[in-house]
C-alpha cells in the first residue's frame, strides 16, 4: 500500500513519501501532531470497545453461570422487608412506604421537587437492575436509579435517563452539592418509544460505577466518595412517573 493513498484521510500537511522527503516545512510539520492525535483517538476507541466487551461480558457471565450472583433483594422476594423510604421533597424527608403489589412507583408529587425510594437495606458492592417505564418526563427530567444512598445526609449517586431525548446522565450528591460524573449525553441503546420501557443496570465495585442500559455498556466512572448505602430509584420532578416493573440488587460472585 502506497503512502499516498494513506493520504487522502485529509489530514493538512500531508502530501505522501514525496512531501517528506522535500523536508518539514511549517505546513509539513503539523504532521506527526495530527497523526499523534488519530493515534490517541485510535486508542481511546479501543479502550471503549474493550471496556464494553468486558462489562456486557461481565452482566452476561453473572446471570448465566451457575453461581455466578446471589439475589439480595426483589420486590416481593419472601423473607425480605418491602417497606421502602420515599422522599418527595429532594430527599430532605422520607416516610415508610409499602407500593400496591410490591411494585415501586414514584409520582404525584410537587413541580420543582426530586422524588426518590429507597429500598429497605445498605449495600456496599452489588449489581442492581431496574425495568421501568416512564411518563412525563418531556425532553430533560430523567427517571432511574439510585446507588449508595444515606437518607441521613441525603448522599447517594443517581443514574437516569431521559426516554423521549434518548440522554442519560449520572450525578452524585455529597457535602450538600450535586456534582456530574457524566454529564447528559446521547445514546441510541435507550428506548425511545412511548410506553416502551428500558432496562438499567448499575455494576458497583469499591470506587467503580459500570452502567448499562438494555444490556449495552455506556459507561465506567471511579468515585469513592460513597462507600456504601442503600439502593433504589428516582424521578428528577415531582410531575415525572417513574413505574418499575422490576427491581433486584444482587451479590456479584463471578468476576
Amino acid at each position: 500500500m502506497s503512502m499516498e493513498r494513506t493520504g487522502r484521510w485529509g489530514l493538512e500537511g500531508w502530501q505522501g513519501v514525496s512531501g517528506l522527503r522535500r523536508g518539514l516545512t511549517p505546513r509539513h510539520a503539523l504532521t506527526p501532531a495530527v497523526l499523534a492525535v488519530v493515534v490517541l483517538v485510535a486508542g481511546v476507541v479501543g479502550s471503549r470497545a474493550w471496556q464494553a466487551s468486558y462489562y456486557e461480558g461481565l452482566y452476561f457471565r453473572d446471570h448465566t453461570v451457575p453461581g455466578g450472583l446471589q439475589q439480595l433483594y426483589r420486590e416481593g422476594m419472601p423473607g425480605t422487608d418491602q417497606s421502602w423510604l420515599v422522599s418527595k421533597d429532594g430527599g430532605r424527608t422520607y416516610k415508610p412506604t409499602a407500593f400496591i403489589a410490591d411494585l415501586p412507583v414514584l409520582d404525584g408529587g410537587t413541580s420543582g421537587e426530586p422524588m426518590v425510594g429507597l429500598a429497605p437495606y445498605p449495600y456496599r458492592d452489588a449489581e442492581v437492575d431496574l425495568w421501568m417505564f416512564q411518563y412525563g418526563a418531556g425532553a430533560t427530567a430523567e427517571t432511574g436509579l439510585v446507588l449508595r444512598a444515606n437518607p441521613a445526609t441525603g448522599d447517594m449517586v443517581v443514574f437516569g435517563v431521559n426516554q423521549a431525548s434518548g440522554m442519560w446522565s449520572v450525578r452524585e450528591h455529597t457535602h450538600g452539592g450535586w456534582a456530574y460524573l457524566q454529564a447528559p449525553t446521547f445514546s441510541d441503546r435507550i428506548e425511545r418509544r412511548a410506553n416502551w420501557n428500558n432496562l438499567l443496570t448499575a455494576i458497583v465495585r469499591g470506587d467503580e460505577y459500570a452502567f448499562l442500559i438494555n444490556y449495552h455498556f455506556v459507561g465506567v466512572y471511579h468515585d469513592d466518595a460513597l462507600a456504601q448505602g442503600r439502593a433504589g430509584v428516582f424521578a428528577s420532578d415531582g410531575t415525572v412517573t417513574c413505574q418499575c416493573v422490576d427491581f433486584e440488587v444482587f451479590r456479584i460472585v463471578v468476576g
